[in-house]
């Protein structure tokens, strides 16, 4: 068979050697580490071209015994870690902690006064407030203290369902059910609901607030649909699809207005109006620290034009949170590029932390590991798999 082949015997040892070369340059290199200063200039580089933009990865590690961290959340002062545990007769307890910008400093944990009730996905809205659902409508908490100061417990009653999304949106918010929206003011009470199509058969929905519109996604027949809202019409109006956009199925991201294209390591924002996509930042000129323990797939949030953030979880439940920041010193363009490609390159851990660790000891050279060109050497069958390793040799 193929798999037990010579070629593909030469491409593991290549990779080997690869590998140890790597770690040798590191071991070689450590003694005279020149990388530039980083001084973090993200303001000034949502202007540059998103080819010529780099990044360099702040690692933090978050976690509290006995607590997992649920989410990084966005707010207008920072960033917002999530977390949560359970005892044995599954009582939720949640804390939060937010993140200074200006200092790059977290602050101290805050108790959220949920008194055990289960809580959806936290939503930072105005005046210091975080928002969550529940199974009757939603809570609203004080970000400084925790504590409770406003809820609506009578919009549903959730029976065999996942507690809704709340989403951020000018002068309130909005929370995403199975089967309908709502828009709630900044007095905590509906001001409209729209029922949505296919009611309790969506298992993906996200909503973005852009530019004063308001848009929806729903997971339809293996593909996602883009809507415009218009709460005061109750109405959702078809944009587009995914496949409309230029975007496979697994690139569309949970918050709706992005995509994340793993494989090509391309981040887009997305305009479902004009049915258009823009590329905003490329994984290639980023230095990410993967790592290196057992763990799930690292997980992206995408707040906004050059505003991203990683989220490691491991099976210890220890995580860490990389922030990716754009700096005008590291420039990486400066670099003389080295490539490193091979099926699924992207996802060796190993392979990817070597170059790491190389490419942050010196400022010559630059590692990128990169995936095999699905168009040029993709396949289907085995057939076409031992013509694409032929070509390839």
């Amino acid at each position: 068979m193929w798999k037990n082949s010579n070629c593909n015997t030469v491409q593991k040892y290549l990779i080997l050697i690869i590998f140890a070369l790597f770690i040798s340059i590191y071991i070689c290199s450590c003694a005279s580490n020149n990388g530039s200063s980083q001084t973090t200039t993200n303001e000034d580089m949502i202007s540059v071209d998103p080819k010529d933009r780099y990044y360099v990865s702040e690692v933090y590690s978050l976690g509290v015994d006995g607590y997992i961290l649920e989410d990084i959340l966005d707010s207008d002062d920072g960033k917002i870690a999530e977390l949560y545990t359970y005892d044995a007769e599954q009582v939720y307890s949640y804390k939060l902690c937010l993140y200074d910008s200006s200092s790059k400093k977290w602050g101290s944990y805050i108790d959220i006064d949920n008194s055990g009730v289960i809580l959806g996905g936290f939503c930072p809205i105005a005046n210091d407030r975080v928002v969550a659902s529940t199974y009757y409508g939603f809570d609203v908490f004080d970000l400084n203290t925790g504590a409770l100061v406003g809820q609506n417990n009578d919009l549903f009653v959730l029976l065999n369902e996942n507690l809704p999304k709340i989403f951020k949106r000018d002068n309130g918010f909005v929370i995403v059910k199975s089967d309908c929206l709502y828009l709630i003011g900044e007095d905590y009470k509906e001001e409209s609901k729209i029922d949505l199509p296919e009611a309790g058969m969506i298992p993906f929905n996200a909503y973005f607030y852009r530019d004063g519109k308001d848009y929806l996604v729903l997971e339809i027949d293996g593909c996602f649909q883009y809507y415009e809202v218009d709460f005061d019409g109750k109405t959702i109006t078809p944009l587009c699809t995914n496949e409309d956009l230029g975007l496979g199925y697994f690139t569309v991201y949970d918050t709706g207005g992005y995509a994340f294209d793993s494989y090509k390591g391309i981040i887009y924002e997305l305009d479902p109006s004009n049915k258009t996509k823009k590329e905003l930042a490329y994984t290639e000129n980023m230095l990410i620290k993967p790592i290196l323990s057992h763990s799930f797939d690292p997980e992206w949030r995408i707040f906004g034009e050059n505003d991203y953030v990683i989220i490691h979880h491991n099976f210890s439940r220890q995580t860490e949170v990389l922030f990716m920041v754009a700096d005008t010193e590291y420039d990486l363009s400066q670099r003389t590029r080295l490539s490193v490609r091979g099926y699924g390159a992207g996802n060796d851990v190993s392979l990817s932390y070597a170059a790491y660790l190389y490419n942050t000891s010196q400022n010559k050279y630059l590692i990128n590991i990169e995936n095999y060109d699905e168009d040029e050497y993709g396949y289907q069958n085995a057939t076409e798999a031992q013509e694409s390793r032929l070509k390839l040799l």
